[in-house]
């Protein structure tokens, strides 16, 4: 699927993994800013090894200047690539290394930072601050800065992990990671457990880049010492079984529907 066009003087590739059409059109190919009347390059990959080699893919094919990896479930509402265009904008000027950027993430200093509504959640998270300098990405939305030459690690096993993952060799070839304060809608469903596919792609990671742990994502943390880091998978997956048996997960916070129309989620004032 393709259309191609400049906005504010930025060229945008939009790469999206997919796997079920209903959810694909329903929520990013429903933005606004994405309608084929706006003609933003926009690359559906499907039936991909793993998330990195999919996205390795749309980079490969991809013509514009910007990338933006984005999952098939999340919504931007109108203006958000306007507003990613005046980001951008201003952070060339004062940080023309940066490689990444995220809308959600952990920063240096280890807090959580950006502005999402997450369905799976149940509730709204951050708010429009200055740009930040990440330590790790959420995988919702990568943005990439092309001429970096940045790729994911073809190696990566799964769906999992790719935000830290892409964060990491941006530093280790001389680029910055930020999370931005630009508002969307993550329509997830709750995740109730970590399975073991998750915890694969944490084990490979580690191997990866054992030299720059310890790290934070925004759903786990990753130590070097692999005593520390089983008694922490051990003391998640207790309190995975206990949420069960008590039957947190129940809970109204927790839901299996993603919203029927996403537009309709407006940030707090």
């Amino acid at each position: 699927m393709w259309c191609k066009i400049m906005q504010n003087n930025l060229t945008f590739s939009v790469l999206i993994l997919a796997n079920d059409e209903r959810v694909l059109h329903a929520n990013i190919l429903s933005s606004p800013d994405l309608t084929s009347d706006n003609g933003h390059e926009i690359i559906v990959l499907k039936n991909s090894r793993s998330a990195a080699c999919g996205y390795n893919e749309g980079i490969a094919k991809a013509s514009h200047d910007v990338l933006i990896c984005v999952h098939q479930d999340v919504y931007l509402p109108r203006g958000w690539i306007l507003k990613l265009s005046q980001i951008i904008t201003l952070l060339e000027k004062k940080d023309p290394s940066w490689g990444v950027i995220g809308c959600f993430g952990v920063s240096v200093d280890g807090e959580m930072a950006g502005h999402v509504y997450s369905n799976g959640l149940q509730r709204e998270l951050g708010r429009d601050d200055e740009p930040v300098l990440a330590q790790t990405l959420d995988e919702m939305i990568l943005i990439i800065k092309k001429k970096t030459q940045l790729k994911f690690d073809p190696s990566l096993p799964n769906y999992h992990m790719y935000g830290a993952d892409i964060c990491v060799r941006a530093k280790m070839s001389g680029h910055s990671s930020y999370i931005i304060g630009n508002f969307c809608v993550h329509n997830s469903v709750s995740v109730r457990k970590l399975k073991n596919d998750f915890w694969d792609a944490v084990s490979h990671f580690r191997k990866q880049y054992p030299d720059h742990l310890p790290l934070k994502t925004t759903c786990t943390n990753l130590y070097k010492s692999a005593l520390r880091m089983w008694l922490y998978v051990f003391s998640i997956r207790i309190r995975e079984q206990l949420s069960l048996l008590r039957g947190i997960v129940a809970q109204p916070t927790f839901t299996s529907v993603r919203l029927k129309d996403p537009s309709v989620i407006r940030p707090r004032d």
